[in-house]
């Protein structure tokens, strides 16, 4: 056991979506990985959890966790 050692979480900065942001999909264990799009609502699922809906360039809706879209920067 440590002594003296003081254990600190790290929180990432919570980024807040604005409809029309431009947006990109950051999962590698899907096939959207690197999809961009615009950022359109949030919404929940069927099983109450968080999702964002993004319209994606083929003008398409596509919904994802939060954890898996970054914002783009110009």
């Amino acid at each position: 056991m440590f002594t003296g050692v003081k254990i600190c979480p790290i929180i990432d900065k919570p980024v807040k979506f604005v409809t029309g942001d431009n947006v990109r999909v950051v999962n590698d264990d899907d096939d959207m990985d690197g999809t961009t799009g615009t950022f359109v609502y949030e919404t929940n699922n069927i099983y109450g959890e968080l999702v964002y809906v993004i319209l994606l360039e083929g003008k398409k809706h596509y919904s994802t966790y939060p954890k898996f879209l970054k914002k783009m920067t110009l």
